[in-house]
């Protein structure tokens, strides 16, 4: 069977599973969104520099227990997606010196923690080895074990099972919601413009045969712009306001993003900060791009997106007060 058709059967479950789960068709799908964990199993047995040199937090196991534990419940999620850099590394020195990489094997009692299903897509961190070199205290980081590493998520995580990119339809109301999960990531410092081939083609079929039905993006590395709301963050200290140009968005992902005014919005990490920017593309539509920090580094690093027949509502992070509003029936502005 093609990983097309093993796609497609899975999609029509969860589809199924959407609309009927609750007894009847569903008027709101509530999903939550963190990102950027860097969890780090065994801590004390990897080489000292490897957690002070990283983004790790010594409590972010229980950070994300506690927020298993709480936060679904509260806002009544129907699913938890996290962004990438879910792990620190795939493997990285101990103390003796010999490779740590059971990280991902690990990782499985995470599903169980969670209370409602849990997509995740894979991040630079997911995908890197890291080793040390004690003469100078200098760390060399490669992802030349990256296919062990994907191969590792497909086998332990269930989301990845048929890979490390997938989608899944949710029905709301009328409404076919198409969620497509990304693997950008690459150590590229591309600006998170690059997908395989393989990837983008099966990318550009999916979009089409959602015809006009909205899509939602995630993936790890962001869109590096600049400020183009004006609230004084931003993805990119001085990025440029007008990008992406026509040009830019000639090949790869951006030329995807551009083509398909569907697209209604890309949900990301890679950046541990609490961003949004509506990018206007040069088709003509706008899309936002939305990035959440991690609940690893703060408890009130979430957000919960309201997907609606006709909208969708992002809140503030760690609120249920709505910050953007996205018309499903607005072209662009």
């Amino acid at each position: 069977m093609s990983r097309y058709k093993i796609a497609f059967s899975l999609t029509l479950f969860t589809v199924l599973i959407a609309y009927g789960a609750r007894g009847q068709a569903v008027d709101t799908l509530n999903v939550l969104h963190t990102s950027d964990l860097h969890l780090l199993y065994n801590q004390d047995e990897c080489h000292p520099l490897l957690p002070v040199r990283h983004f790790v937090v010594r409590s972010g196991l229980d950070s994300l227990t506690e927020f298993f534990r709480s936060v679904p419940r509260q806002v009544k999620a129907d699913a938890v997606v996290i962004t990438g850099d879910v792990l620190d590394m795939y493997e990285g020195e101990t103390k003796s010196h010999k490779l740590l990489a059971n990280q991902i094997e690990q990782l499985r009692t995470v599903n169980d923690q969670c209370p409602v299903p849990l997509y995740l897509t894979l991040g630079n961190h997911d995908l890197t080895k890291y080793v040390v070199h004690d003469t100078d205290s200098t760390i060399v980081e490669s992802q030349t074990s990256a296919d062990r590493a994907r191969a590792s998520w497909i086998r332990n995580i269930p989301c990845f099972h048929d890979g490390t990119y997938y989608s899944r339809i949710f029905r709301v109301g009328r409404t076919n919601y198409h969620f497509i999960f990304l693997d950008n990531g690459y150590s590229l410092h591309d600006e998170g413009r690059v997908i395989d081939k393989v990837q983008f083609d099966w990318l550009k079929e999916l979009l089409s045969s959602a015809g006009r039905e909205p899509v939602i993006l995630f993936f790890h590395i962001y869109f590096s712009v600049g400020d183009i709301n004006g609230d004084g963050i931003c993805f990119k200290e001085h990025g440029l306001l007008d990008w992406p140009t026509a040009k830019q968005c000639s090949d790869g992902l951006l030329k995807l993003v551009n083509e398909n005014p569907n697209i209604k919005a890309m949900v990301v990490g890679h950046g541990h900060s609490n961003i949004f920017e509506g990018i206007r593309f040069p088709a003509g539509q706008t899309v936002y791009q939305i990035e959440t920090g991690s609940v690893a580094e703060g408890s009130l690093n979430w957000r919960l997106f309201q997907f609606t027949e006709n909208r969708i509502l992002v809140t503030h992070q760690g609120s249920e007060q709505a910050e953007i509003t996205i018309d499903l029936n607005e072209k662009g502005k």
